[in-house]
């Protein structure tokens, strides 16, 4: 089954019609690449497999519906009106966005990468425990067993969690616990539109949903939804943008973000394309720099100072209080 990172609804916003009836393209944006056009939306952001269960095939399915039927369905009714100045978005609207925002962020593949990143991170952490042999005691004290059947049993752990079958799952198992979350820093947070002209349009990325904090007023991506200062960035029509600033600590007054910087950061978080409804060298212009300059993990949603060792013998230890 193939599955859309960027929600096929919200592709459609910039899609434009193509030789045959019914048939809708789009101008896509590559690094490296000339601009090409998409033929159609099927394929667009569509990857085989994207929310398979490892174990249970038919989980995959039910997982689409759910998306399709709790999550976009409700958000689609009123989707394309989002880019008139006049639709107001009240409570109800926003708290479907909310849910609708935060399950599209988990779906990239960015963040489908991030999870594999956090498995070897995991499984690291593992080995360390497994090779300290005072902690290796300490575990074994906790559950009244030898050291060697401590060893044996994050040996066992170290196992399990090293296959890419645990690492999907684990992440099918996230984008089904953000269907039915709500991201409360987000849904009371400041909301604002961006609006802009037909002729100078956002672009939408495979990874649409943008985070950032300013710093010396230089917006640099890649920062949790939960960070100080953060803003959270989604274009939903060519001329149109959400821009909401979460309810966090603020040292600082939300700007408002211009047409470059929201065009900059989608292809930065780009995983390969951004799409536009127009076709121009000058927009590439911009977007070439900046494509994939933001790396989950690498230089984006990094967690500076956190003691991962500590916390995986604290786990261990007291995982059965």
């Amino acid at each position: 089954m193939n599955s859309h990172t960027t929600a096929k609804y919200v592709l459609k916003q910039w899609a434009f019609d193509g030789p045959t009836r019914g048939s809708k393209r789009l101008w896509r944006y590559e690094k490296d690449h000339s601009i090409e056009l998409q033929e159609g939306l099927n394929s667009a952001t569509a990857h085989k497999g994207h929310f398979v269960h490892p174990h249970f095939p038919t989980k995959e399915a039910e997982l689409e519906h759910r998306l399709n039927v709790e999550v976009e369905q409700p958000v689609n009714k009123f989707l394309a009106d989002l880019k008139y100045r006049v639709f107001d978005i009240d409570a109800g609207r926003r708290a479907l966005l909310t849910r609708y925002i935060t399950v599209q962020f988990h779906r990239s593949l960015h963040r489908k990468s991030l999870k594999h990143d956090h498995r070897d991170l995991k499984i690291d952490t593992l080995k360390d425990v497994a090779a300290n042999k005072s902690e290796v005691a300490a575990i074994a004290d906790r559950y009244s067993i030898t050291p060697e059947e401590a060893l044996e049993g994050l040996n066992r752990t170290i196992t399990r969690h090293s296959t890419d079958e645990q690492s999907q799952r684990e992440y099918f198992e996230m984008v089904e616990q953000m269907i039915d979350y709500t991201d409360e820093t987000l849904l009371a947070g400041e909301w604002e539109r961006v609006f802009t002209e037909a002729n100078d349009p956002f672009v939408i990325g495979d990874a649409p949903v943008v985070t950032w904090n300013r710093v010396n007023d230089i917006p640099v991506p890649g920062f949790g939804f939960g960070t100080p200062d953060v803003e959270v960035l989604f274009p939903i029509a060519p001329t149109a943008c959400l821009h909401i600033a979460p309810r966090v600590q603020r040292t600082r007054r939300v700007k408002t973000p211009t047409v470059r910087e929201i065009n900059e950061v989608q292809a930065a978080f780009a995983t390969q394309y951004c799409f536009s409804n127009i076709k121009s060298e000058e927009l590439d212009a911009i977007l070439q720099p900046k494509f994939r300059t933001c790396r989950m993990g690498v230089n984006g949603f990094n967690i500076v100072g956190f003691d991962f060792h500590r916390k995986m013998f604290e786990a261990l230890v007291n995982a059965g209080s």
